[in-house]
């Protein structure tokens, strides 16, 4: 059974290609992810049962707002969950950007298995062994 087996992993694109890639990315290591499409509707869901979620991963690039406010309003409501944002249209700017809003992982939007399930264990990992922030 892998470490991070059960883990509950939002995961916000409005491109239902991503999500449901992600999706069965994640699943196949163990991780139990719900894709949404509208930033409202995944901090809604974080929101009506916060334990359930320990890791929000968004695209940078979304209808109404950005992956970064949407990952800073997740990140103030709840400090534990542990949040990156992806993107498409990947630059240095985004990662200097990302840490500017609390956001400690940013990377551009992967194909592959691998390449994805490094990234999100890296990612717990990695913020597991900080504090949260307040």
């Amino acid at each position: 059974m892998p470490a991070f087996s059960g883990l509950g992993v939002i995961y916000l694109d409005d491109d239902p290609y991503y999500n449901t890639l992600f999706k069965v990315m994640l699943k196949h290591i163990g991780y139990i992810v719900t894709p949404f499409e509208n930033a409202e509707r995944a901090l809604q869901a974080l929101r009506a049962d916060p334990a359930r979620w320990d890791t929000v991963i968004s695209d940078f690039y979304l209808p109404r707002t950005t992956g970064l406010r949407f990952l800073s309003a997740v990140k103030a409501e709840h400090a534990h969950v542990h949040c990156a944002v992806v993107s498409g249209a990947f630059n240095p700017q985004l990662v200097v950007d990302a840490k500017a809003h609390g956001i400690p992982t940013a990377m551009a939007k992967p194909t592959n298995l691998p390449e994805f399930t490094h990234f999100v264990q890296t990612m717990i990992l990695a913020s597991k062994a900080q504090p949260p922030t307040p």
